[in-house]
């Protein structure tokens, strides 16, 4: 056995010491490995009774001449060293699978002095990690030769054998060639070729060698015999490993004399290769034509990779074929009559170089006598269409569009130019758009529409389906600045882009960055091109900008803009245990009026209630209306508090104090209280006299002052005070006891935030409805206007939403009459715990 092997064990190892200690010296590279293969060329043959023989080949390839090609299973990597010693082994590579593929010489050609060598393996590489995978070469392709009879040399003034493989061409191997012949593997049909010392010629089908394997070399034996009337026999017989039985043919003057099916060619010369520039269509038809009368069989055989990966027939039979619709689907036209004609012409644009070899058709016809015309070949040498990028329109993030300006060799179509891009798994192709001439000659714009994504792509031109340029397709970040509006502990971002109509896009797709770090984003308007961050700290000072591109470089992000929150600011008392130490206190108002202890007219009872009361620091009450200790007459049916504070038992778990509020009848001129006589047992403790009273108050906790008048009867409410912060929610606990059973009553919440000008930037109102126990609530803030700030701040608490003057409230309040308390009063409202959230 004849072996050769690119790298001896003590080379090998020194190479796999060079490789570790590079690692050792530089660091291991993150997230690469290396591949070192070990790679052999064998020069064994199977022979006449399969025996191996190593010495027969002709030309053993060098291993330093051989091409090794490096594939990523996933797609993702393809590279061709050439020749073999270019390759570099410490280049690191990416961990992931890959086929490695190393070989000598091309598949597609057959003929002398050109043999194949081929050798594949897989490997896995991992991070850090050096493989060794081992790639054994063998010829690949079938190896024949010929014994003639010498004898046939006096007979005839020429005698061959031509071999032909399914799809490939007609090798013939004359009396003086004593080279071998390579071959692809396969089914192979041998015919025989002689030339009469008259001149005469005849080609005749002698037979198929079957499954002809890769490695194997077959020799072919040519005799001669004379026939009884002394015609040449000629028999061609090949070694045990042929099934077939010796095939003869007898040339017999009326063999001889039949005629042949003869072959035309329009367009071009047999055998003369014609030159094309890619994805051009020939200005003149290219066909072969053929009489159809006494045909057996018409042999359209191809040689043309980028046409057989579409589906078209290496071989076939255009006389016995049912269904040749792929490949006139191709370009392919077959007229038949009394003559077929084949055209090649409108498929000659589908042809693509796939490795720098002319594409070959070749047509042979037979009769039925047996005896063959020559093979015609068209052979088609394709001119590389040279595309150039001259330029790139880089896409821009959010838009996706771009151009690529390119320059063409003349009778380069434009429209055959196809866009790749690379996904990390797999190329896409990415449809072009339009095609644009420019000013140039032979220059176009090809303009297409990315998918969506920030980061740059590998990506990949092609003409015919050849590659031709590879580049680096980068996004572009569109024009843009921020404007940011800070709260406490959230800001609202407002997108300005150079382009009105990429608002949407931008908003939709921009990340905010405070102090270099990616901030939380919650709320997302894109027609309005603002985006909502939360995560802050108050008071505090950010630096912020934003940027579509999912890892911002330099010049990738909006400028930026420098901000300081607003302070995360409570509500003045809002948990009431700051109380007014100052007491409101009366003692022994009349409560109700007098009664008599019986039936007898002697009303000497009164009943009396005194007050002590306190109110929370910070907040106003409607108290000096409705608990006004300056009323004409000073009785609990006319003068009592709508507000007070509460505490312990009343106030929610916890605290010490809370605020109870309550709808109250009220009037500050009171009519005096008619006596009331008991009428029968039981008697009564108190008077059932309930006198007229003219008005109802609803009431209210705020913030701000209030102020009345009772000369006037008028009021003035100055609610509100100086407030600097815009929060998102006030938030509280509340109990509500309507006035009555069935009463379709409520409690009342409102906030609102004014601007310095005294205009609402942000209103917020909640119905309370009842609840015996404490209660969380929230009445949420929206603010509509970008950028305004907050200068004031109103918070109203109360027993009814039918807040309003006094004509209005004393109409729409509801309250109860009570003799027992000598009070007429509405609906309760406990309140306490009230905050602001950010």
């Amino acid at each position: 056995m004849r072996l050769t092997r690119f790298i001896i064990i003590t080379l090998f190892h020194a190479l796999l010491m060079c490789v570790s200690c590079t690692a050792e010296q530089n660091g291991e590279q993150t997230g690469a490995g290396r591949i070192l293969p070990e790679i052999s060329v064998s020069a064994d043959v199977y022979a006449v009774g399969n025996v191996v023989v190593s010495d027969v080949l002709e030309e053993v390839p060098a291993i330093e001449d051989m091409t090794m090609r490096l594939t990523a299973e996933n797609g993702g990597f393809s590279a061709t060293w050439h020749p073999l010693s270019a390759y570099y082994p410490d280049e690191p590579v990416l961990p992931g699978a890959y086929n490695i593929e190393v070989y000598y010489g091309s598949a597609r050609l057959e003929g002398f002095d050109v043999p194949y060598f081929y050798g594949a393996a897989e490997c896995v590489v991992k991070d850090g990690e050096v493989v060794t995978p081992e790639v054994s070469c063998t010829l690949a392709n079938t190896m024949v030769s010929v014994e003639f009879d010498r004898e046939l040399a006096t007979e005839f003034d020429e005698c061959a054998l031509t071999f032909h493989s399914n799809g490939g061409g007609f090798i013939t191997y004359g009396m003086d060639e004593s080279r071998k012949a390579y071959l692809r593997p396969g089914n192979i049909e041998v015919g025989l070729y002689v030339k009469m010392s008259d001149g005469t010629e005849a080609r005749v089908h002698m037979l198929t060698l079957p499954d002809a394997k890769p490695g194997h070399w077959y020799v072919a034996e040519v005799g001669l015999s004379k026939s009884t009337d002394g015609y040449p026999v000629v028999t061609v017989s090949f070694d045990d490993r042929i099934t077939a039985d010796d095939i003869s043919v007898c040339l017999s003057p009326d063999f001889l004399a039949a005629p042949a099916p003869e072959i035309t060619c329009s367009g071009f010369e047999s055998g003369v290769p014609v030159s094309v520039t890619e994805g051009e269509t020939p200005t003149e038809p290219l066909s072969m034509s053929v009489n159809a009368e006494g045909l057996s069989r018409l042999l359209l055989s191809a040689t043309a990779p980028s046409l057989i990966e579409k589906g078209w027939f290496p071989e076939v039979d255009l006389l016995s074929a049912t269904d040749i619709s792929a490949m006139e689907a191709l370009g392919l036209k077959v007229t038949r009559g009394e003559v077929i004609t084949v055209d090649y012409t409108n498929l000659i644009p589908y042809l693509k170089d796939t490795d720098g070899l002319a594409d070959a058709f070749a047509l042979q016809a037979e009769s039925r006598q047996g005896k063959q015309s020559a093979p015609a070949q068209l052979l088609v040498n394709l001119r590389n269409a040279d595309v150039n990028i001259v330029s790139i329109s880089m896409p821009v993030v959010g838009v996706y569009k771009a151009s690529v300006k390119v320059e063409c060799s003349p009778g380069t179509d434009p429209r055959l130019i196809t866009l790749d891009v690379f996904d990390g798994r797999a190329w896409i192709n990415i449809p072009v758009t339009d095609i644009e001439a420019a000013e140039e000659d032979n220059t176009y714009v090809l303009s297409f529409t990315l998918p969506a994504g920030t980061e740059s792509q590998p990506a990949r031109l092609s003409y015919c389906g050849q590659v031709r340029e590879t580049f680096e397709l980068y996004r572009v970040s569109p024009e843009f600045s921020i404007d940011v509006d800070a709260y406490a502990l959230k800001a609202v971002i407002k997108i300005v882009p150079s382009d009105p109509e990429l608002l949407g896009v931008i908003t939709g797709l921009v990340q905010i960055y405070a102090n270099g770090s990616r901030v939380i984003q919650i709320d997302r308007d894109e027609d309005r091109g603002q985006i909502t961050v939360t995560g802050l700290k108050e008071n505090t000072t950010y630096r912020f900008s934003a940027s579509v591109m999912s890892s911002p470089e330099i010049g990738e992000s909006s400028p930026v803009v420098t901000v300081t929150t607003e302070r995360a600011s409570g509500l003045p008392n809002g948990n009431f245990e700051d109380v007014n130490l100052k007491y409101t206190k009366y003692s022994n108002m009349p409560s109700g009026g007098r009664y008599s202890q019986n039936i007898v007219e002697i009303f000497n009872l009164q009943n009396y209630t005194s007050f002590n009361f306190t109110t929370p620091l910070k907040w106003a009450t409607v108290n000096s209306k409705t608990f006004n200790l300056q009323a004409k007459k000073l009785n609990t049916w006319y003068v009592v508090p709508s507000v007070r504070t509460v505490e312990f038992d009343e106030a929610y778990a916890g605290t010490s104090y809370a605020v109870r509020i309550d709808n109250v009848a009220w009037d500050n001129n009171g009519a005096d209280i008619k006596d009331y006589l008991q009428e029968s047992q039981p008697y009564v403790k108190y008077s059932r006299n309930v006198p007229p009273i003219k008005y109802k108050a609803v009431g209210k906790l705020f913030i701000g002052s209030y102020r009345f008048d009772q000369s006037t009867m008028s009021e003035v409410y100055d609610e509100g005070v100086s407030f600097g912060s815009r929060p998102s929610a006030l938030n509280g606990f509340y109990r509500f006891i309507p006035a009555g059973p069935g009463a379709d009553e409520a409690g009342y919440a409102c906030v609102e935030v004014l601007s310095a000008d005294g205009s609402t930037i942000a209103r917020g109102e909640s119905l309370l409805a009842p609840a015996t126990g404490y209660t969380a609530f929230s009445v949420p803030l929206q603010y509509a206007s970008f950028g305004v700030k907050a200068a004031k701040i109103k918070v109203m608490i109360a027993a009814s939403p039918n807040i309003g003057d006094i004509k209005h409230e004393t109409a729409t309040a509801v309250t109860v009459a009570n003799p027992e308390t000598s009070t007429s009063t509405g609906s309760s409202m406990w309140v306490d715990e009230l905050s602001f959230s950010y």
